[in-house]
């Protein structure tokens, strides 16, 4: 193919003038191709673009879990993304075996020896490596998700410390238990705000421009954007800024997920301990050239301590702890507590059975000091406080007067009768205010 036909190939249906400016960009910046290769190679079907992309016996070595083999086939699941291109996933949710950490250091990490092929690259890309997705085994990640480059010829470390966040939602805030709980979700796994963030840029460019960014997961139901609209997305991120700033971009915090802070360390491939005992071991005298090292990638990724850290979000008064505090402050403003209550229903009991055996109306005159509303009560009259107390000492005098039962009833019936004549006075008052 020629270079004519190529670019025919590259920018059909695009204008000469949005042609010429594409290759002055890529003129300026090279690397900016593989922002190109989405929309060129989006339309493929699946089976042609994990064609186009490396295979696991092409770029592994060998790959190791606590210092055993693995099989590459069963132990890594291949998806494609068309921006990556083939990523092999170790430990991946739809993994037949789940390999947990049992022992720190890299020893007790996975171990990969990739290849470089660094003959395949172009001279103006990057160096040739490896990228490196340290994510939760539930997520999927994008061209943006944060990564580590390792570099061809150099062996990378990465000490990975993971930090788990559990929150409410609920009454206590908002956050997403489930990916159907947002308007539109189009990444494969679990709910991440990222995914929920990148799903609104894709319905925003599906309005705007009648088509989604290849470069991240969309609808099954909608086409790619073509070379051609690229400017259209392009101005769309322009003209409406990050999703995130959107009204109609609803992304709350996922109720539980796990961060990864890794720190990484790289040293010189034929520095390595590891490598120089498997060298000593095969019994070769040189162990690798500078050329063989420069087409390899060591990898390996371990947990260095076995702490980690847990966020959890817990209701600052939950229902037990405020009845508690209810109670505890009622008792000290009160003076009150379980004796008290106790006290309270032996006197009422006591009361009960003092004022039962009384005539009703000498009982009738206690209410009605009380409530003047009774006094047309037929058979009964209004007696005053001082006439009921006058009474009840006289007649208390005839009974057994160290009874305990009718000290406490005396003493109950003055405090009505107090009440009673206070009650009477803000009547009266309040009749006189009201003529």
């Amino acid at each position: 193919m020629t270079v004519e036909e190529g670019k025919e190939v590259i920018f059909e249906n695009i204008t000469n003038e949005e042609a010429t400016d594409i290759v002055d960009e890529f003129t300026l910046d090279p690397s900016m191709v593989k922002d190109i290769i989405p929309f060129l190679i989006g339309g493929y079907p699946e089976d042609v673009r994990l064609s186009l992309s490396w295979t696991k016996e092409e770029m592994f070595l060998w790959a190791a879990y606590e210092d055993r083999k693995l099989n590459l086939e069963v132990d890594f699941v291949k998806f494609n993304d068309k921006a990556l291109g083939n990523c092999f996933t170790f430990n991946h949710e739809n993994s037949s075996t789940i390999y947990k950490s049992r022992r720190l250091g890299h020893r007790g990490g996975l171990q990969v020896m990739t290849k470089s092929i660094s003959e395949e690259y172009v001279s103006w890309t990057v160096p040739s490596g490896i990228m490196v997705f340290v994510h939760d085994r539930h997520e999927s990640v994008v061209s943006d998700s944060p990564r580590t480059n390792a570099r061809g010829g150099f062996g990378t470390i990465l000490s990975v410390k993971p930090s788990h966040y559990k929150r409410l939602g609920g009454r206590y805030g908002t956050c997403v238990r489930n990916t159907a709980d947002v308007k539109s979700y189009y990444f494969l796994g679990s709910y991440t705000m990222d995914g929920c963030l990148r799903s609104c840029y894709q319905d925003s460019a599906q309005t705007m421009c009648g088509c989604m960014d290849p470069r991240y997961p969309m609808a099954s139901t909608s086409i790619n954007c073509p070379l051609a609209q690229r400017l259209c997305l392009t101005e769309m991120s322009l003209s409406r800024g990050d999703p995130s700033t959107w009204e109609d971009c609803v992304c709350p915090l996922p109720c539980m997920n796990t961060q990864y802070s890794i720190t990484w360390t790289e040293s010189s491939l034929q520095n390595l301990i590891d490598f120089k005992d498997r060298c000593r071991e095969s019994r070769r005298h040189d162990c690798l050239s500078e050329e063989e090292a420069s087409q390899l990638t060591y990898i390996s990724i371990s947990l260095p301590v076995e702490t980690y850290h847990l966020f959890v979000e817990q209701p600052s008064l939950e229902l037990m702890k405020y009845l508690s505090n209810l109670g505890g402050l009622l008792g000290v403003l009160l003076g009150m507590n379980l004796y008290s209550f106790i006290e309270v229903v032996g006197m009422i009991y006591r009361v009960f059975s003092i004022c039962i055996g009384e005539p009703f109306c000498t009982l009738l005159a206690v209410q009605i000091a009380t409530s003047p509303a009774v006094m047309g009560v037929p058979g009964c009259h209004l007696h005053s406080g001082e006439d009921v107390l006058r009474w009840w000492e006289s007649d208390n005098s005839q009974r057994r007067p160290n009874s305990g039962k009718y000290r406490t009833g005396e003493v109950v019936l003055r405090y009505a009768l107090v009440v009673a004549t206070q009650y009477s006075a803000l009547t009266s008052a309040g009749h006189l205010l009201h003529k």
